[in-house]
Order: C-alpha cells, then structure tokens, then sequence
C-alpha cells in the first residue's frame, strides 16, 4: 500500500488545494483515477454514491461507469431513497461505492461500511473521505471524527482491505480551518473578512504544500480529513 501511495502521491495539481472546501474534488479525482487505472474499467462499472449533498463531483464519477444515487430523503432526489445502513439492495450488485463525508454522520459507520460490502461484487471497491479536524456540521448530525488508524481498523473490521489511504491538508490547514471558524470568515458579507479568509487561506495552503506535502510528509499525522480506497476481496 506504501508503494501504491507513493506513487499517487502528487497526481493532483496543486491549484486544487486552496482551501479545505475546494481541494476535495481534487482528491475525488485522485480516487477516481486510481480505481480507473487499477480495474481497467474495460466495461462501464455500476458505481453506488451515498449520500446526495455536493453534485459537484458526479462528472468525475461517471467518467469511469453509471451512477446511481442513495439517501434516505426523499427530498434528495436519489434514485434510492433508504438508508445505507439498512437498505434491500441485492448483493454483488455494484462494482464500487463511495462515501464521501458520509460516515460522520451516521450513528453506525460500522453499520454503512457492512452494507457497503455486501452490495459492492468480490473485487469492487469502497472508497470516501471522512474528516479528522472538522467543525460540528450538518443535517441530521454529526457524530464521528476520524484517525489514520480508525478508518483502517473499520474496514478491516468490515473485511475490507485498504489499498490506499492519504491525508487532505496537513498542519497549515488544520490551524486555517481553526482560524477561520473561529473568526467566521467562511461566510462573512465584511468584505475584510473576506479578503482575509482568500489571502490567509492561500498562504496556509502554501505553507502546507512547502512545508508538509499536504499532510503527506513522512511521520504527519495532523490533516483535516482522510481520503481511502479499499477493496472487497471476500
């Protein structure tokens, strides 16, 4: 995994990194683009995505197959409207399943994870991002925050075997992310503020990049979130 890791290690541009709300799609690529390199993707796969929220991303995820949508909203618009964590979907019945800050707000990661594995075919994929150092978010709530080690043991408690796992901003923007909540800029109208969350957030980000890799440095362990793939080998 080790050599997996260094080798995708800078597959992003840096540009995609600004600020713990932009670089994410950066990373949803990156996971992408790993699944499409390791599965060939030969023929379309049926990819499962939980939890609709940030549409952003779904032209990167249908880049490697056809995508079909989870929640338990009805409001959403999902194709399917149940819970991960308690849904009829047939086994074996997707190639991959993405959870993309999902698992904080279930009150049983565990739970989603098993599902998860259950649905995704021998061989698939289950692959998200879950936070570490985040702010109290989000409806219905928010429950879990995430370590290197935590994520690996769920999905090996799962039977799901990582094969790649790597931080999202290391220390600079763990101290921005801090910063800016605790002075509101995110979505402050003071155009000060604004100019200061874009000049403080881009130095952050530069500093991270210099001076950590983004959490990538050999040894970190402070980041804002992880991002994993792992991989269903029952």
């Amino acid at each position: 995994m080790e050599a997996q890791q260094s080798k995708l290690r800078h597959t992003c541009s840096s540009d995609k990194f600004f600020s713990p709300y932009s670089f994410k799609y950066g990373h949803i690529e990156r996971i992408v683009d790993w699944i499409q390199n390791e599965s060939g993707c030969c023929t379309p796969l049926r990819i499962l995505d939980v939890g609709v929220d940030d549409k952003a991303y779904y032209p990167a995820l249908k880049k490697i197959g056809t995508l079909v949508t989870l929640d338990p909203l009805s409001q959403s618009g999902a194709d399917i409207i149940a819970d991960i964590c308690d849904c009829d979907i047939r086994e074996n019945s997707f190639d991959a399943a993405f959870l993309f800050y999902i698992l904080e707000h279930l009150k049983n990661p565990v739970s989603a994870l098993a599902s998860c594995k259950r649905i995704v075919r021998p061989g698939g994929y289950v692959a998200g991002i879950v936070p570490q150092y985040w702010h109290t978010h989000g409806y219905p709530s928010d429950y879990w925050r995430f370590t290197r080690f935590g994520i690996t043991h769920l999905l090996e408690h799962c039977g799901l075997k990582p094969q790649l796992l790597w931080p999202l901003g290391g220390p600079f923007l763990v101290a921005f992310h801090a910063i800016e909540i605790a002075l509101r800029l995110r979505r402050a109208n003071n155009p000060l503020k604004v100019l200061t969350y874009n000049a403080l957030g881009r130095l952050m980000n530069t500093l991270d990049h210099k001076l950590a890799d983004h959490g990538e440095k050999e040894g970190q362990s402070d980041c804002v979130a992880w991002s994993f793939i792992a991989r269903n080998e029952k």
